[in-house]
């Protein structure tokens, strides 16, 4: 509907002022559906560092976060991550990066810090569609994490 109501505008040459930016956002979530990955990153990324269209930036850092994610650009994907998290620590898509976040400390046997995050992303998205895997994970972590202090204090 909302691609509908924007071709609307460029068919009767009475676009509305915010136009150009959810064009540039709505062609570049179709390219994520499309799996063109390399283009998500690279077209959101320049959105963001031209300061294209500040009112879409949140859209622009998550969609290039998730591109360069799936193209394993750790790095790159980290730095906008945590950009996000510094702009919008509240946006509701936070906590997908929080989430993320915390599945980088389990594939890193991170425990204690797989569970900050896990509990960050809880208590402050309670709603999130997450939910029931993070009170799941955070079920399957608390053995994990006591044994790994354990093991750091009985260490010389």
């Amino acid at each position: 509907a909302e691609a509908a109501s924007l071709l609307q505008g460029v068919l009767t040459g009475k676009p509305s002022p915010e136009d150009p930016g959810r064009i540039a956002v709505a062609r570049i979530t179709y390219l994520y559906k499309a799996e063109d990955y390399a283009t998500v990153a690279s077209e959101a990324d320049q959105c963001l560092e031209e300061q294209r269209y500040p009112q879409h930036r949140v859209q622009f850092l998550y969609l290039a976060w998730t591109a360069f994610r799936r193209q394993g650009q750790r790095e790159k994907a980290g730095m906008l991550a945590d950009a996000f998290l510094a702009s919008y620590p509240t946006h509701s898509l936070a906590a997908d990066i929080l989430y993320a976040k915390a599945m980088e400390a389990l594939a890193q046997a991170d425990y204690r810090q797989a569970q900050a995050l896990l509990e960050t992303t809880k208590r402050e998205f309670p709603e999130s569609r997450l939910g029931k895997r993070v009170d799941d994970l955070l079920v399957r972590l608390a053995p994990l994490v006591a044994d790994s202090r354990r093991r750091e204090e009985a260490a010389p």
